[in-house]
């Protein structure tokens, strides 16, 4: 899911990726680390992409919570 969510975003069919990703962050196990930094660091592109700040801003301190 989050490959198909990278590949659509860079269609830029944003909706079915923030879909796509979100699934996938909701299903990874939560010791998998590096798979959900992909996940987040994915999710950060499309909404700095969207320019969704409020988002981005959300997904990065999440992002960075897993360092």
């Amino acid at each position: 899911l989050d490959t198909l969510g990278a590949v659509l975003a860079g269609k830029e069919r944003f909706l079915e990726a923030e879909a796509a990703l979100k699934e996938a962050a909701s299903i990874a196990p939560p010791v998998d680390k590096q798979g959900l930094k992909e996940i987040y660091g994915h999710l950060t592109e499309l909404y700095k992409k969207t320019k969704d700040g409020a988002k981005e801003k959300e997904t990065r301190e999440i992002l960075d919570s897993l360092k």
